[in-house]
C-alpha cells in the first residue's frame, strides 16, 4: 500500500496508527496552525485590551514563551485572502482572492486558488517532505475535494470552507485521486488535532502539517464542558471565550505531541475577532481597523529564540518565504520577506509599512486598503473615496484611536501622511 493510500486509510478508521518517524531526518518539520476570526485582545499573553476579554489560554502562553511572540504582524480582515497569502507568499491583488469565497454563491465560482500559484507543499515535496492539509481550505471550490492535493498537499482532512454546525459537519478525506466523505460528529476543532496528530505519527520523514482550525468562527456556541471552564450559560462572549479555550486546550494536545527540538510550529491567525465581540466593538473582522487586520502570531520549535517579543512589523505574506528558508530554500514571492533577521534581531527594522486589502471583484460592493508605517496608520475606502489617518503611538493597544484631522496635521504627520499615501497605490491587481 502507498504512504498516501496507508494515511488515507488511517484517517478514515481503517487502520491503526503506528510510528514511522526516521530518527535520521535532519530537516525541520513544519507546523502552520492558522486559527480562525480571533485578534490579539482574547490571547492572554498579549495583554491587550479589557480583562474581560483574556480567557485562559495557557497553552498559546506557554508557546509563546517557548518562542518568539509578534505583535504587529498584519493579514487582511478576511479569510480566504489570507490563507491564499500564507500558502503563496503574495499579496490579494496578485492572487486574485480579495475576499471571503462563499462556497454556496454562484458569483464565487470563478474565485479559487490558482494552480498557477507556486505553494509552500509544492516547493517542499522537492525535499522529501510529506504535506498535510487538515482543518478548514476555504481556497475555492474547484476541483474538490482534490483541490488541496493539486496544490502539493499529499494528503487533505477536512471541509471545503466554513461549517454550520461544530459537532455535525461535513468532513472529506482524500489524496490523489481517491476520496472519503463523511458527516463527522466528533467536535471539530477536537477532530482537526485528531487528525492533525495521525498524521505527523504516520509521516516517515519531514512533515508540514498545516492544521486549520474552525474555530472560533461562528457559529457561536458552548464548546464541550470538558474542554474549558465557563459556565453553559450567558452571552455571546462566554460563548465566543469557551470556543477559545476548547481549541487552547486541544492545542494543548497537539504540542505535546510534538518536539520541538525537530519542528518549528507557527501560530497565526487569519483576521481579527467577529465585530459584533471586537474591541472595541464594531472594529474587528470586515474592518480595516487593528482589531480587523493585526493578528497574533508566534513562532517557536527548532532554532527559534525563546521568551522573546518583537514589534517589528510583519505580514502574513512573510511566513512564505520564512518557511522555505529555514529548510535552506529561497522564496522567488515578490511580497514575502524571511523572517530569519527579525529573529536573529527582534528589535531591529523589518518593514517600513505593512499593507493590507479586502476587495470583492464580483461584487464590487467593497474596496478597502490600510497601510501602516512605525507610528501612523492610512486607511482608505476607494468606493467612497474616504481617508483615515491614525496617530497609533497615542491609541489604546489594539486599537487606531481617533482619527486626525487631515487639513490641520503638523509637518512630521504630513511627511509621514505622504508616505502611506504613496505606498497605498500598489500596482494594479492581475487580470485588471
Amino acid at each position: 500500500m502507498g504512504l498516501q493510500l496507508w494515511i488515507l486509510a488511517l484517517l478514515t478508521g481503517q487502520i491503526p496508527g503506528e510510528g514511522l518517524h526516521d530518527p535520521n531526518r535532519r530537516l525541520p518539520n513544519v507546523l502552520l496552525v492558522i486559527m480562525d476570526d480571533i485578534a490579539n485582545e482574547y490571547i492572554d499573553c498579549y495583554d491587550e485590551g479589557p480583562e474581560v476579554y483574556q480567557p485562559p489560554t495557557p497553552n498559546i502562553d506557554w508557546l509563546a514563551s517557548r518562542g518568539t511572540k509578534f505583535t504587529n504582524c498584519y493579514a487582511n480582515p478576511v479569510c480566504s485572502p489570507t490563507r491564499a497569502m500564507l500558502l503563496t507568499g503574495r499579496h490579494s491583488f496578485r492572487t486574485g482572492i480579495g475576499s471571503f469565497i462563499f462556497l454556496g454563491d454562484n458569483r464565487s465560482s470563478a474565485r479559487n486558488l490558482k494552480l498557477s500559484e507556486i505553494t509552500l507543499p509544492e516547493l517542499l515535496r522537492d525535499l522529501g517532505y510529506f504535506s498535510a492539509m487538515i482543518g478548514k481550505w476555504h481556497l475555492g471550490r474547484e476541483h474538490w475535494p482534490f483541490a488541496p492535493n493539486l496544490h502539493g498537499f499529499d494528503v487533505i482532512a477536512g471541509s471545503q470552507g466554513n461549517i454550520q454546525d461544530y459537532s455535525s459537519w461535513n468532513r472529506s478525506v482524500a489524496v490523489p485521486w481517491t476520496a472519503v466523505e463523511n458527516t463527522e460528529t466528533t467536535y471539530s476543532t477536537s477532530k482537526v488535532v485528531d487528525d492533525s496528530l495521525a498524521v505527523i505519527a504516520a509521516s516517515p520523514g519531514p512533515w508540514f502539517v498545516v492544521a486549520s482550525t474552525h474555530a472560533v468562527h461562528n457559529p457561536f456556541h458552548f464548546a464541550p464542558a470538558d474542554l474549558h471552564d465557563f459556565p453553559l450559560e450567558g452571552d455571546k462572549f462566554v460563548k465566543y471565550q469557551s470556543m477559545i479555550q476548547a481549541m487552547d486546550t486541544e492545542f494543548g494536545r497537539l504540542l505535546a505531541a510534538v518536539d520541538l527540538n525537530d519542528t518549528v510550529v507557527i501560530l497565526v491567525g487569519d483576521n481579527g475577532s467577529p465585530a459584533r465581540v471586537s474591541f472595541p466593538i464594531d472594529q474587528g473582522k470586515k474592518s480595516m481597523y487593528e482589531g480587523g487586520i493585526n493578528v497574533p502570531m508566534i513562532m517557536a520549535g527548532r532554532g527559534i529564540p525563546e521568551g522573546v517579543t518583537t514589534d517589528a512589523l510583519v505580514n502574513t505574506t512573510d511566513v512564505y518565504a520564512t518557511i522555505l528558508d529555514l529548510v535552506n530554500l529561497v522564496s522567488k514571492a515578490e511580497d514575502s520577506r524571511s523572517l530569519i533577521p527579525v529573529l536573529q534581531n527582534p528589535d531591529q527594522p523589518f518593514r517600513d509599512y505593512v499593507y493590507s486589502e479586502w476587495f470583492d471583484d464580483q461584487k464590487d460592493d467593497v474596496d478597502r486598503r490600510a497601510v501602516r508605517g512605525e507610528r501612523y496608520k492610512l486607511i482608505r475606502d476607494y468606493l467612497t473615496g474616504e481617508d483615515k489617518f491614525f496617530d497609533l503611538q497615542v491609541a489604546e493597544p489594539g486599537t487606531d484611536g481617533e482619527p486626525l484631522d487631515v487639513d490641520t496635521l503638523s509637518r512630521a504627520e504630513r511627511d509621514a501622511y505622504k508616505f502611506l499615501d504613496e505606498a497605498i497605490a500598489l500596482p494594479e491587481r492581475e487580470g485588471d
